[in-house]
């Protein structure tokens, strides 16, 4: 839950996900964790710890209906998936290293992408426009992956 440091303890929906050295990291399967955020504007953000297979999930409606943004070495990549099909929105270029913090927030019908805090592209989209969930998201085998500091809050 949240509750540490003032949180409201709203629970999390796990999904083959791991903590390990208290860091979320992936497990053989693939999995999703999420929380209801109660609105659809939100921002889910994280430091990179290694790697760069664990993705930031905002408007996620089921396991088959979300959008999330996936750090590489050298981009940042938004991508939706919906109808259980995954399609790239956008790939921003923008150097994203172990400890950096990125996240993906939601306003409206924007989907905004940041590293450090400093905005690295956004795209407009109102294919799920319901969705009030947030989460992470981690590719199946990838136990290499890691991050840490997660934050929830309204954007």
């Amino acid at each position: 839950t949240d509750a540490a440091y003032g949180g409201s303890a709203k629970a999390w929906t796990t999904g083959n996900q791991q903590i390990v050295g208290n860091q979320l990291t992936g497990t053989a399967s693939a999995g999703a964790s999420r929380l209801n955020a109660g609105q659809t504007n939100h921002r889910i953000e994280a430091v990179l710890k290694n790697a760069y297979g664990v993705g930031l999930m905002v408007g996620f409606i089921d396991t088959s209906n979300y959008y999330y943004a996936i750090p590489t070495s050298s981009t940042l990549q938004l991508w939706m998936r919906s109808a259980g099909a995954n399609s790239q929105l956008a790939s921003f270029t923008t150097t994203v290293k172990p400890f950096d913090t990125f996240a993906l927030a939601r306003v409206d019908d924007k989907l905004v992408v940041y590293v450090n805090d400093y905005e690295v592209g956004r795209v407009t989209d109102t294919t799920l426009a319901t969705g009030t969930f947030v989460g992470v998201r981690t590719a199946a085998a990838d136990t290499s992956s890691a991050i840490d500091d997660l934050v929830v809050r309204a954007s």
